[in-house]
């Protein structure tokens, strides 16, 4: 990198991300990218090779390098970007999730990168991918704050994640930012009816079908077992209802055997890990998001998917769920751990045609204006440069 301290546009970005699936963070990663002013900032982008997100990146025509996140070590990872970024003059290394932290802030200062930023989703505080392993527990936890000083800026997908960032790692709170997951309007189209009735018949149910969907891992403090147990009374004063769930996890089999006890296995189908939910998310009438205060969520990237697709959305009381529905003005919210009190909301809607549809239409329009990718992408344009001015670079 040239020591001289002005930079011409466009300005040189990459995006580093350990996942090749379509996870939320990959695809808001993807909305920002696209939207991002291609006059001012050249995109490039490195993750792992396993999944279909490189197919998006590429037919968007984002140069793509691919990283062995889970199929190489950390140091052999390390060695590959330092490659990467020796190859090409970037002017920033833009990481997403907390796991590349410390390998962007090693590889921008050995190769000389003018900034490096993280975004933190905060999925995963406690680290308990690595509970059974106190040895590398430790130097996780080290590496992040040893590299925490390599950090120019942090962004955070909610005030949750940039509270808990601050709080976990002593890091300077001015360094932190919020910049909320988004959706790219500009690419998306409302289902019609018949897209709609087409899609619910692919899945396996009727036009008739009032569908409600669930989506996500299947963990016990994401809550699914009290949507299960909701379902019954649901189904029992709603008989056209019916429940679709995609994702995977260590809950499922008890999941199903939840149904099958409360008789309602016909009505609900297990669909396993869907890689794009893009492409049913328009099927959906209603969409539950039933977490537990213990998942710590950040955000709530299905919640927002839905609502732009003018689903009803039902959310449990947890803060960044608040956040998300507008304190209950753009969806439905329920306590949490209580499917009592899920049922009785969730059947007060489905028994009011006109008030879900004005609050489906409340959700689309406080979305598109809260959570757009173009918005955001204006917001992270300026994080960029000021990290850029803020280290004496003049943009030219």
């Amino acid at each position: 990198m040239s020591k001289d301290k002005r930079i011409n546009y466009p300005i040189r970005v990459l995006m580093v991300s350990h996942s090749g699936g379509l996870t939320g963070p990959n695809r808001s990663s993807f909305a920002l990218a696209t939207n991002l002013d291609k006059n001012k900032f050249y995109i490039s982008s490195a993750f792992s090779p396993v999944g279909e997100f490189k197919s998006w990146i590429k037919n968007a025509g984002i140069e793509y390098f691919p990283l062995g996140f889970g199929l190489k070590s950390d140091l052999e990872i390390l060695w590959q970007l330092i490659n990467i970024l020796r190859r090409n003059e970037y002017h920033i290394l833009h990481g997403r999730m907390g796991r590349v932290g410390p390998l962007i802030c090693l590889a921008g200062r050995i190769t000389g990168v003018p900034a490096v930023i993280l975004t933190e989703h905060m999925n995963d505080p406690e680290h308990s991918w690595l509970k059974d392993r106190p040895v590398r527990f430790f130097l996780h936890n080290l590496g992040h704050m040893a590299t925490n000083n390599c950090l120019d800026k942090v962004i955070a997908v909610s005030e949750e994640a940039r509270e808990s960032y601050i709080r976990r790692q002593g890091i300077d709170p001015a360094k932190v930012v919020c910049i909320h997951n988004s959706v790219d309007f500009s690419r998306r189209t409302l289902p019609d009816h018949q897209r709609k009735t087409t899609l619910k018949k692919q899945l396996g149910f009727s036009e008739d079908n009032l569908l409600i969907g669930l989506a996500g891992r299947l963990i016990r403090e994401k809550g699914y077992g009290d949507v299960i147990i909701a379902a019954r009374e649901i189904i029992g004063r709603n008989p056209q209802a019916r429940f679709f769930v995609a994702g995977e996890g260590p809950e499922r089999e008890s999941l199903e055997a939840l149904a099958a006890r409360n008789n309602i296995s016909g009505k609900i189908k297990f669909s396993g890990f869907m890689d794009d939910m893009d492409s049913i998310m328009p099927a959906f009438d209603m969409l539950i998001q039933p977490s537990w205060s213990e998942c710590r969520e950040s955000f709530g990237n299905t919640l927002i998917e839905a609502m732009a697709n003018k689903a009803v959305v039902c959310a449990s009381n947890v803060p960044a769920f608040l956040r998300i529905t507008d304190n209950g003005k753009a969806g439905v919210i329920f306590q949490e751990k209580n499917p009592g009190d899920l049922a009785a909301k969730v059947n007060a809607l489905i028994n009011d045609p006109a008030a879900r549809n004005d609050l489906a239409e409340k959700a689309y329009l406080y979305c598109r204006r809260e959570f757009n990718a173009s918005n955001a992408a204006r917001r992270l344009e300026k994080v960029y440069q000021d990290a850029l001015l803020d280290k004496g670079y003049k943009l030219c």
